[in-house]
């Protein structure tokens, strides 16, 4: 599999609430770059990683860690 690569999460803010994100890298295409995916993001590409030939690995390590900032109470679900 090839990208994408789980960077880190990170807080944005909408109406003074916390969204959490996390941070994916694409290293190996033509344009190179980060993106910021939510919750429902993480889990749609993760469904369609196979037939785009992306890192499912990632998307999990991804997902786990923004469920669990989630719970931590810091962010919401999106």
């Amino acid at each position: 599999m090839t990208d994408p690569y789980f960077i880190r999460i990170k807080k944005v803010y909408d109406l003074q609430k916390p969204i959490i994100k996390a941070v994916m890298e694409w290293k190996e295409v033509n344009t190179r770059g980060e993106m910021s995916l939510t919750l429902k993001n993480l889990k749609f590409r993760l469904s369609q990683a196979d037939s785009i030939n992306e890192n499912k690995e990632e998307y999990l390590k991804a997902i786990n860690k923004v469920e669990k900032e989630i719970e931590r109470g810091s962010g919401r679900i999106i």
